[in-house]
């Protein structure tokens, strides 16, 4: 074998490697989102210290009740949810990082960040309900899920239907067979019980924003019936308590108009909320934005329960005095040193491409990169974790939409690998793509994924895109392989360079 077939054949397998090696790290990486645990990358934005002292009043009677993935554009228009909110105080949202039912639950019972809490990216039931979680502390507790039981099975409920065998893996068959009507009489004895604390979770409009997508009438439908659903549960509550119970409705996150949720968009992370009934004068009819945590604390304060020590829930007065509304937001934001290393990374992999790559345009770097991300966003959207093709294994869904930047690499640094000037090609191809993904990866904190750290590498858009950037460098690798074999194969049959003889220049 020829010194310049090895070589050749070096290269090619350099790139097998590297695909299999891009493959098996986004896998894990994948896996890495639902570690429980506080993220790599922890939030840098500290919430302010809450002062002592209770936010609101104590009343008897607490009623929650969750309209699950309806966005704020929806809930504005409903008129039953607008009358309601109309009589008490009406907020602006912000449900944190990341928007997903469980671990904003944990957030809002524990009046703690997501970040703080543990579980992430979950929605499988708890081992053990957030340590000063609401619902334990309140004897008698009752919650009742339309689907999903595992959710509220989570957080310490005394009575939490329908029920959970503790041996079964969710979703319980019960969340199956559970019925509206089964649903709504369930709901409406909860909320005319004598439990200080009942809790609704609705979660149709969720459904139907997944199968359908927030512009759909189906979505729109699916409001409307929850709507409905919360005059008729406040009308059966007053009916028993009067005016005594006070409740919060809220949201846990919105939709994308074509289905999906978990990134920190603003569509999704910026939801409504109100409380309406037992409520001092002065708030009714005032309007404010607060965080997660501190609509959690005022259901600490509404049934006198101190919230943990540690919680990021601020005094009401305090939050609707800021001129800025809900204040920092609590999410996980690189550090300055983190974007030191990520540019540093993106610098190194674009001096590498360009170095020693020869003068003239048409030895620049191909945009096959660039072209490949271009034509995923517009047929994908862009790469966040709400996206269900940035959490897929085998990213079949983003091989068509890269198609356009991988026939670019193929035909122009594919070319130059059957041609023999190997190493230069090589160079120019991927030495920007693998210092892109590498970088993505440091935001995020991705070497947790190969046990530099421990907790999920989970921030807004940055684990995304290293999610799709990882997929891409392997595919691009891959497209490269088949013409790095064929180069190897002309060299060892003397037919390489354009007069024959095999090209040494690269």
């Amino acid at each position: 074998m020829t010194r310049e077939r090895a070589a050749r054949l070096g290269a090619a397998l350099g790139l097998l490697v590297l695909s299999v090696a891009a493959f098996e790290l986004r896998k894990e990486f994948i896996r890495s989102f639902f570690r429980p645990g506080p993220p790599v990358v922890a939030v840098a934005a500290e919430p302010d210290s809450p002062a002592v002292g209770a936010s609101l009043p104590a009343v008897p009677f607490l009623r929650v009740a969750l309209l699950d993935g309806l966005g704020a554009d929806a809930a504005r228009g409903l008129p039953g949810l607008d009358a309601l909110c109309a009589g008490g105080l009406d907020l602006d949202l912000d449900v944190g990082f990341p928007t997903v039912s469980l671990p904003v639950q944990a957030a809002f019972w524990s009046a703690r960040s997501q970040a703080r809490t543990g579980p992430m990216f979950q929605n499988s039931r708890l081992v053990a309900p957030p340590p000063g979680a609401l619902p334990g502390a309140i004897p008698g507790s009752r919650a009742v899920a339309e689907a999903h039981p595992e959710i509220i099975a989570s957080f310490g409920f005394t009575i939490a239907e329908p029920p959970v065998p503790p041996d079964l893996e969710p979703p319980a068959p019960l969340a199956l067979s559970w019925s509206a009507e089964q649903f709504e009489r369930a709901a409406q004895q909860a909320v005319q019980s004598d439990a200080r604390l009942a809790f609704v979770h609705v979660l149709r409009i969720d459904q139907a924003g997944h199968q359908a997508g927030a512009g759909s009438p189906s979505y729109r439908e699916a409001a409307r019936w929850s709507d409905d659903l919360l005059g008729r549960l406040v009308a059966a509550d007053r009916h028993v308590h009067g005016a005594t119970a006070r409740w919060v409705v809220l949201a846990d996150h919105g939709h994308l108009l074509t289905g999906g949720h978990g990134d920190a968009e603003p569509p999704l992370r910026w939801v409504r909320a109100c409380l309406f009934g037992a409520l001092p004068d002065a708030l009714r009819g005032a309007r404010g934005s607060v965080r997660l945590p501190d609509l959690g604390r005022l259901a600490f304060d509404s049934l006198g329960v101190v919230p943990p020590p540690d919680s990021d829930g601020r005094l009401l007065a305090a939050v609707l005095a800021k001129a800025s509304g809900g204040g920092p937001a609590l999410l996980p934001r690189p550090t300055a040193s983190r974007w030191a290393v990520a540019i540093l990374l993106a610098l190194a992999g674009a001096a590498l491409g360009v170095a020693g790559a020869g003068a003239g345009w048409r030895r620049a770097p191909c945009p096959w990169w660039l072209v490949a991300s271009a034509s995923a966003v517009i047929f994908l959207g862009f790469p966040s974790l709400s996206r269900n093709f940035v959490f897929r294994f085998w990213p079949t869904a983003l091989a068509l939409p890269a198609l356009p930047g991988l026939a670019l690499l193929v035909a122009t640094d594919g070319r130059a690998l059957l041609m023999g000037r190997g190493r230069a090609a090589l160079r120019r191809a991927l030495a920007l793509p693998i210092g892109l993904t590498a970088a993505a990866l440091v935001l995020c904190g991705g070497e947790a994924v190969i046990g530099l750290a421990t907790g999920p590498p989970l921030v807004p858009f940055a684990t995304g895109i290293a999610s799709a950037w990882l997929a891409l460098l392997a595919m691009g690798a891959l497209s490269l392989l088949p013409l790095a074999l064929a180069g190897a194969f002309r060299a060892g049959s003397g037919r390489s360079g354009p007069s024959g003889t095999i090209d040494r220049a690269a």
